[in-house]
């Protein structure tokens, strides 16, 4: 197993349930919001946001950001997990976003990382909540 991000920041140490999970989804509009105003992303990203956050999603999942991605994981025992995370990255030159899961626990060396991604797609930002629902359909332990 390839250790893909190594814990140390305070909020990776806490323990998340649902509540918390919610919230920190609410925050994440601020940061939609700066991305957007910084040409990182499109509205869309925020959008898919808020839909996220008006929905039972926002109690499952932690959001989180890298350079105008946005990542999304599944808690483990209340633990952040960055091992499996669904990224979701804009592409301003196509106006076209990739949703694309990888799992570092398949594999055993950095070297191997194009092993790690096991589903991509890429599709406008309208159509970013459908391909959610497919992903989660096709990655059924996550819903």
């Amino acid at each position: 197993m390839v250790q893909k991000h190594i814990m140390t920041a305070d909020f990776e140490q806490q323990t998340y349930d649902s509540d918390k999970l919610k919230e920190s989804w609410k925050q994440s509009l601020n940061s939609a919001d700066r991305l957007v105003e910084g040409n990182w992303t499109s509205h869309h990203l925020r959008s898919f946001i808020e839909w996220i956050n008006g929905n039972a999603y926002s109690g499952i999942f932690f959001p989180g950001f890298s350079l105008g991605t946005l990542l999304i994981s599944k808690p483990t025992n209340g633990k952040l997990n960055y091992q499996q995370t669904l990224s979701i990255k804009y592409d301003n030159q196509t106006d076209l976003f990739t949703m694309e899961y990888s799992d570092w626990d398949l594999i055993d060396s950095a070297d191997e990382s194009e092993k790690a991604i096991m589903w991509t797609l890429k599709c406008p930002g309208i159509d970013l909540g459908r391909h959610f629902m497919e992903f989660i359909n096709w990655k059924q332990n996550w819903g």
